[in-house]
């Protein structure tokens, strides 16, 4: 963030308008200038664990091959809105193929 982006994001969170809620988003916690850090309210978000995003998808999807709900979740990496657009989008793929390169990446990523 450049500063004078940070500067009105502070001047924003000095004298926010009335009624107002500010939500801000980042992935590194660290990158946001001590000054704004000491007047956010901090909410950590993490990822669902694989077991997890099964047992939702399972709910959500009851029709669905086990396998496929096991591939999405494995895919999401405990992303469950993901997963479900995943499944939503693939309906008429190959999950079998869609493991196997899977599986193929993986491998590679371990032996690179």
């Amino acid at each position: 963030m450049s500063n004078s982006a940070a500067n009105s994001l502070l001047k924003l969170f000095e004298e926010p308008p009335k009624q107002t809620f500010i939500f801000a988003t980042t992935e590194n916690k660290f990158s946001i200038i001590s000054t704004i850090y000491s007047r956010a309210f901090i909410v950590n978000f993490y990822s669902l664990n694989y077991e997890e995003v099964v047992c939702y998808l399972e709910s959500d999807f009851p029709d669905t091959d086990k396998r496929k709900l096991e591939l999405a979740a494995k895919f999401s990496l405990g992303r469950f809105g993901f997963a479900k657009k995943l499944l939503k989008s693939t309906a008429d793929l190959n999950f079998e193929d869609i493991e196997s390169y899977f599986e193929r990446f993986v491998n590679l990523l371990n032996y690179s």
